[in-house]
């Protein structure tokens, strides 16, 4: 029973406080204003900051055993940031590699997707059949991009553009989309933790079509079929094998590749190779970006600390409207409950009372038993 009282009185404290206070509040409506839009703009901030760090530098790769997928990289494509390899020279290497149990390839491009209202360009990936299987993702639902689609018009479309574009449609699959003017058949909708392999380190891609049908998308390449290196290459290893041996192999196929397709002469003499390559796991990769990482972590809490000190500091300004205004602030004290229901001139004497500040309030001593 003793406990139930305490509790009982606790509560009635608390309420008779939060009566105090809204009364206070809606007596000066412009302070209450300011307070409010700042403290909602310090949260909004603080909440858009995070959310964008936590879109772009903290999220999951979504890639199955990640430490056993390998990128084809170069000196000056060590971060994803561009193709580096033609598609003659993804097919001799694919014919000719043994490091990967699967090697696949994509290449960016940006088309328009249209809708019955709207139309916008979104980040799109052309892959070839072994994309999904090589980076080991399924469909969430339907299914994703396989051999047999290679010349199919279908679409994947990632979990983002499927939930804002078309609001979670769960019949989107079978449905017909048109993309660059050209209609494509949804077949599968990618895992939420999924966005593509641009997405380990730049945005998300919101849609995968077929490699073989990107071109009739797109301006065609003014650059020869072996200097049009626009694709991304990445490979699951075979077992037992190292990202290091997988290097040691690709380095032997770009010499081999540079005698039979040497590169071009400028300025008359003789070209430097264009085929630099290397093995590069997804998780050196992701490691070699920690950099960007412990900059989000870090600019959230700064953030974070900003809200404090723009707390601290509103709470400080009330404090000191209450010593100026009515004597002191008095949170739980009986003379603040008493007063605001008191009529006539004892409401009045109270609020001008300069007794000193009362702590705790009284709902706290009165559940406390004192």
């Amino acid at each position: 029973m003793t406990v139930v009282r305490n509790r009982t009185r606790l509560l009635h404290g608390f309420s008779g406080d939060l009566r105090l206070a809204a009364r206070r509040l809606l007596a000066t409506p412009l302070f209450t204003i300011f307070a409010v839009l700042s403290l909602a703009i310090g949260v909004a901030v603080t909440t858009a900051v995070y959310s964008i760090v936590d879109s772009i530098l903290l999220k999951d790769v979504g890639i199955g055993d990640p430490d056993r997928v390998a990128f084809v990289v170069t000196p000056y494509d060590g971060r994803l940031l561009s193709g580096s390899i033609s598609e003659p020279d993804f097919r001799d290497l694919r014919a000719a590699q043994t490091s990967f149990s699967r090697i696949s390839a994509s290449a960016l491009f940006y088309p328009a997707l249209a809708s019955s209202s709207t139309t916008e360009r979104v980040t799109a990936e052309a892959v070839d059949g072994a994309y999904f299987s090589t980076l080991a993702v399924n469909a969430a639902i339907g299914r994703p991009i396989e051999l047999a689609d290679d010349v199919s018009p279908v679409v994947v479309l990632s979990d983002g553009l499927w939930r804002t574009r078309f609001k979670a449609d769960p019949k989107i699959i079978g449905q017909i989309i048109r993309i660059s003017g050209h209609p494509f058949e949804v077949i599968g909708v990618a895992a939420a933790s999924f966005e593509g392999v641009r997405g380990l380190l730049l945005g998300g891609t919101r849609l995968w079509i077929p490699l073989a049908l990107e071109p009739s998308l797109t301006p065609p390449p003014a650059a020869s079929p072996r200097e049009g290196r626009r694709l991304m290459v990445f490979g699951r290893l075979a077992p037992s094998l190292t990202v290091g041996r997988a290097s040691t192999e690709l380095s032997a196929i770009a010499q081999n590749l540079d005698r039979s397709f040497p590169p071009p002469t400028r300025s008359g003499h003789a070209g430097q190779t264009e085929r630099p390559w290397k093995a590069k796991s997804v998780v050196a990769i992701i490691e070699e970006d920690n950099i960007l990482r412990r900059f989000g972590v870090t600019l959230v809490v700064l953030v974070a600390l900003v809200l404090v000190v723009a707390c601290t500091n509103l709470a400080n300004l009330v404090l000191a409207r209450g010593r100026r205004g009515s004597g002191t602030w008095r949170f739980g004290a009986p003379w603040a409950r008493r007063a605001g229901a008191s009529s006539g001139n004892n409401a009045p004497k109270a609020c001008s009372s300069r007794s000193p500040a009362v702590w705790p309030p009284s709902w706290f001593s009165r559940a406390c038993g004192s």
